[in-house]
């Protein structure tokens, strides 16, 4: 099982980029070992090309886990339903249930757990903050999409009246007039 992690301390915001990516490739590695170990899926994917989860070291290594596409997820789920064979928990600890519009064919089925739920959620509300922290670094912070938004209402994510600043951050009139 993945460890928790703390997503909302605005104090991340403060830490020197090298405190950051030490962060993140702690993170990774943590993220590379649990899906080798927890899910069959990409430990299939790891071992066709001779990958082990010590072979990721560093954002460096990044490059070396294989990508997925997804078709491979689409025909993954179709041959081991419900999920797939990538899902890392046990299905009694699933809380949400969504689909993909299936517009590009089968949809795919996306779960979460409610240690899941809870960094969508802190995701969004952590936005406001992640600007300052891009700009910092000299980039320029993008919106969400639209669709992203839209789906995010609809799922109970974001709900406009508790989470005000991401909306009027993203520039969406449509939504900031609810």
């Amino acid at each position: 099982m993945l460890p928790n992690y703390t997503v909302l301390d605005g104090k991340l915001d403060e830490l020197p980029e090298v405190a950051v990516r030490d962060l993140q490739t702690r993170r990774l590695m943590s993220q590379v070992r649990h899906c080798y170990r927890d899910t069959a899926f990409w430990r299939k994917k790891f071992d066709e090309i001779g990958l082990a989860p010590d072979d990721i070291q560093n954002f460096s290594d990044l490059s070396k886990i294989p990508f997925c596409t997804k078709a491979e997820l689409q025909e993954d789920q179709k041959r081991h339903p419900p999920f797939g064979s990538y899902l890392g928990v046990d299905q009694s600890r699933l809380a949400k249930y969504f689909t993909t519009s299936g517009t590009t064919g089968r949809p795919v089925v996306r779960v979460y757990t409610d240690r899941d739920w809870a960094y969508v959620r802190q995701r969004f509300q952590r936005r406001p903050f992640m600007g300052k922290l891009i700009k910092k670094w000299g980039g320029a912070p993008v919106a969400m999409s639209a669709p992203e938004v839209y789906m995010s209402l609809e799922r109970g994510v974001i709900d406009a009246i508790l989470d005000p600043l991401t909306l009027m951050g993203l520039k969406c009139n449509e939504v900031t007039e609810l």
